[in-house]
C-alpha cells in the first residue's frame, strides 16, 4: 500500500498528498487543470489578482490557523467583516433583517406584522424555514430573491441541513430595534475575516507544497479498481489506494457499476461566472463585498479586491469581481446588452462608469456549489457507498458532495490521508503479529 493516486489539486487533493509523503507514501496528484488551487487558486491580470468568487478565511481551528499563516510567512490580513446588500439603488448593511431602517419605517412594520403572524410549524423545505424565520414578506423581498440567483432554485425545492450559522436569525426586539435604531448593525456569523497581503487567496494553500509529483493538465479516463490501474490523457498510473476528490456527480465517468450513472444524476449543483474588473479610480463602496437583490441585475454577490489587500493591484488602481450562476454546469452567453446592462448598474452605484474600467475578464466555473435539493442525500450516500466498495477514498467540497468551507475541505484531505496511514498501519501490525 505505498503508491496513492489523489485525483484533484484543490485543497483537500493537496492536503491528503502533503500528509501522505509526510509518512512516506509515494503519491501523485492529476487535476485536469493547468493550475493547482481549484476554486480557492487566484489568478493575475496585469498585475491584478482576483479569486475564484469571494473567498475569506474565519476559520477557528488552530492548526488550520497556523498553515495558513506559515503558507503566507505570517503576512496575513486580519479584519472585521463589511458585508453589505445592493437594493433597489440602496447600500444595506448584512443582515438586511437587522439593518431595516434603511428602508423605512413603514416598510419596516410590514415586515414586522408579516413576521408575528408567520406560521412555525410544519417546515418541510428551505420557503417554509425562511418564512418562518422572518416572516413571509421579508422572505419573498430578499433571501427568495437571492435563492433564486445564488443558487438557481426555488427554496421549495431545497432542505435545510446545510443552513447551520449561515443565515441569521431575529427575535421581536431585534426586529424592533432594527426597524427603529439608525444605528447599523453587524450581526454576521463569524467575527473575524484573514485574507493573504500578496498572492490572493489561493497564497494560503503554500503550505500544502510537498514532495508528491503533481500532473497538471491531466484528466482522468477510467479507474480499473480491480488491477488498480487509472488511465489519464498523459498516461496510465498504477496505485495501491486513490483518493477522489473531483466532482462526486462524475464517478460513474471512471468506474463500470450499472446504476451509478442514474444516481449521479440526481446530484445536482451550480456553476459560476466571475466578471472581473480593473479601475482606475475608486469606487465610492460600501463594504468589501455585496450581495445583490435587484431581478435586473445579473449578478448575485460582488466584492472588491483591492480592499482584501491592497497589493492586489497595481498602484493607483481599484478592482471589482461580480458573480452570477446557472445549474447544472449550463454555459450561457448573456445577451451582451443585458451583460453590459448589469455592470453598468453596479458601476453606477458606486459613482463609476465604462470610462473606468481598464479592462472586463469574464471567467466559468462548472461547479461552485451542491445544491441541497430533497433528493441530495439519498443519491449521495448510495453513490458514497459505491465508492467505499471499491476502495477509493473521498474528500473534499466535490468529493463528498457538501457545503464544505477551505479549512472543512483542506481537514477532509486530512482526515482520508488518516484512514490510509491507519490503514497501513494495521496491516503492518497484522503482518507483524501473524509472523
Amino acid at each position: 500500500m505505498k503508491n496513492i493516486l489523489v485525483v484533484g489539486a484543490g485543497p483537500s487533493g493537496l492536503a491528503c498528498a502533503k500528509r501522505l509523503s509526510e509518512n512516506g507514501f509515494d503519491v501523485t496528484v492529476i487535476d485536469k487543470r493547468e493550475y493547482k488551487g481549484g476554486l480557492c487558486s487566484s489568478f493575475n491580470i496585469d498585475g491584478f489578482n482576483f479569486d475564484r468568487f469571494v473567498h475569506f478565511s474565519f476559520t477557528q481551528d488552530k492548526e488550520l490557523i497556523s498553515l495558513f499563516n506559515r503558507s503566507c510567512k505570517g503576512k496575513v490580513r486580519e479584519f472585521k467583516p463589511s458585508v453589505y446588500n445592493y437594493f433597489k439603488s440602496k447600500y444595506i448593511m448584512h443582515p438586511v433583517q437587522n439593518n431595516l431602517n434603511s428602508l423605512g419605517v413603514a416598510k419596516g412594520l410590514l415586515y414586522l406584522t408579516s413576521y408575528i403572524t408567520r406560521k412555525r410549524s410544519n417546515i418541510v423545505n428551505y420557503y417554509d424555514w425562511l418564512c418562518a424565520s422572518y416572516g413571509k414578506k421579508f422572505a419573498d423581498d430578499f433571501p427568495v430573491l437571492y435563492t433564486q440567483k445564488y443558487w438557481c432554485a426555488d427554496p421549495k425545492n431545497m432542505e435545510t441541513k446545510w443552513i447551520g450559522p449561515r443565515m441569521s436569525n431575529i427575535s421581536f426586539i431585534d426586529y424592533i430595534q432594527s426597524i427603529f435604531s439608525k444605528n447599523e448593525r453587524v450581526k454576521y456569523y463569524h467575527k473575524t475575516q484573514r485574507y493573504p497581503e500578496f498572492g490572493g487567496y489561493g497564497s494560503f494553500l503554500n503550505e500544502l507544497d510537498g514532495s508528491y509529483k503533481l500532473e497538471l493538465d491531466t484528466e482522468l479516463i477510467s479507474i480499473d479498481v480491480t488491477n488498480k490501474v487509472a488511465k489519464t490523457t498523459k498516461k496510465d498510473i498504477k496505485f495501491d489506494s486513490i483518493v477522489y476528490t473531483a466532482p462526486l456527480k462524475e464517478l460513474h465517468k471512471f468506474i463500470n457499476e450499472d446504476t451509478l450513472k442514474s444516481k449521479c444524476g440526481q446530484l445536482h449543483h451550480t456553476s459560476g461566472y466571475m466578471v472581473s474588473l480593473g479601475l482606475n479610480k475608486k469606487p465610492n463602496n460600501k463594504g468589501i463585498f455585496f450581495y445583490i437583490y435587484d431581478k435586473d441585475i445579473l449578478f448575485a454577490r460582488a466584492y472588491y479586491p483591492h480592499l482584501k489587500s491592497s497589493n492586489n493591484v497595481p498602484d493607483g488602481c481599484y478592482s471589482i469581481q461580480l458573480e452570477f450562476y446557472t445549474l447544472d454546469g449550463k454555459e450561457i452567453e448573456a445577451p451582451q446588452d443585458t451583460l453590459q446592462s448589469s455592470i453598468n448598474k453596479v458601476l453606477q452605484s458606486i459613482d463609476l462608469s465604462n470610462e473606468n474600467v481598464l479592462f472586463c475578464d469574464i471567467k466559468f466555473e462548472k461547479y461552485a456549489n451542491v445544491l441541497f435539493d430533497h433528493g441530495i442525500y439519498k443519491a449521495r450516500e448510495e453513490i458514497i457507498n459505491v465508492a467505499k466498495n471499491n476502495n477509493i477514498y473521498l474528500a473534499g467540497r466535490f468529493g463528498l458532495w457538501d457545503y464544505l468551507w477551505s479549512d472543512q475541505s483542506i481537514k477532509s484531505g486530512f482526515d482520508a490521508a488518516l484512514q490510509i496511514i491507519n490503514k497501513r498501519d494495521y496491516d503492518k501490525n497484522c503482518f507483524n503479529n501473524r509472523s
